[in-house]
């Protein structure tokens, strides 16, 4: 961990991650609404996954983002209901405010962790947390099969990996594909895949698509990048080392 990640937990005071709270402002407001016309577009209709969550959740339908990966395999089978910014408490709120309740799907996978990476006892509050989103999720749809899904996150992996390490305590099977985006190497999350070491980059969500689909069993129709492009732009470099190199 950073002595910067230190510093800002010593001045972050946030709300109880396992009680329901709504956000302040016009923005979420909005934000949620879009959400809950979304759900309400679905009452009544199957569908094999709900996306509930973060920012995250929210990107994997935008332009520049994971739009491509989401249309390839997931648009058919799938809705996302994001908001940027909610940690565990707005997700609860937001439960609270009925947005799940009369769909049909046969899986939420919750997205959940980037915005806890602060917080001054992050794992235990990230447990206790899903537990209690875990628990307002079967009180509206009690048969439903649940997973939690954590992002390699650039600055603060290793409060990421802190919460992968708590799966034997959290009450939902955990998605974690850290080989996917982590270099065995140097321990760092590989050049391409977060385009600001939190949110994946069109590569990253196509990874992050795979190893989701593969988890709760929805085709897919594409293969990841493997960074093609990064690939190529180093290939580059070296050359252009070689040119200048010293005789």
């Amino acid at each position: 961990m950073t002595s910067a990640i230190r510093d800002l937990r010593k001045l972050w005071s946030p709300a109880n991650a396992a009680e329901p709270q709504e956000r302040d402002n016009a923005t979420w407001r909005g934000q949620v609404a879009q959400t809950e016309a979304e759900a309400l577009r679905w009452r009544g209709r199957p569908i094999d996954l709900i996306l509930f969550g973060d920012s995250i959740v929210h990107g994997w339908t935008q332009p520049k983002m994971g739009r491509v990966a989401w249309a390839e395999s997931l648009q058919e089978h799938a809705i996302a209901l994001g908001v940027p910014g909610d940690e565990t408490q707005h997700m609860l709120a937001r439960i609270h405010r009925g947005v799940l309740k009369g769909l049909e799907p046969k899986t939420i996978l919750l997205v959940v962790g980037a915005n806890h990476v602060l917080r001054p006892n992050a794992a235990d509050e990230f447990v206790s947390g899903v537990t209690a989103v875990h628990e307002a999720v079967r009180h509206d749809l009690p048969t439903v099969s649940m997973r939690l899904l954590l992002v390699p996150h650039g600055w603060a992996l290793d409060v990421i990996d802190s919460f992968a390490a708590e799966a034997d305590r959290l009450p939902i099977p955990l998605v974690y594909p850290r080989a996917a985006f982590v270099d065995a190497r140097t321990g760092a999350v590989q050049r391409g895949l977060l385009r600001d070491d939190i949110h994946p980059t069109p590569e990253g969500y196509s990874r992050l698509t795979h190893a989701v689909s593969s988890a709760v069993g929805i085709p897919t129709r594409s293969k990841p990048l493997q960074s093609i492009w990064y690939r190529a732009t180093d290939d580059v470099a070296r050359i252009f080392a070689r040119i200048n190199r010293p005789k």
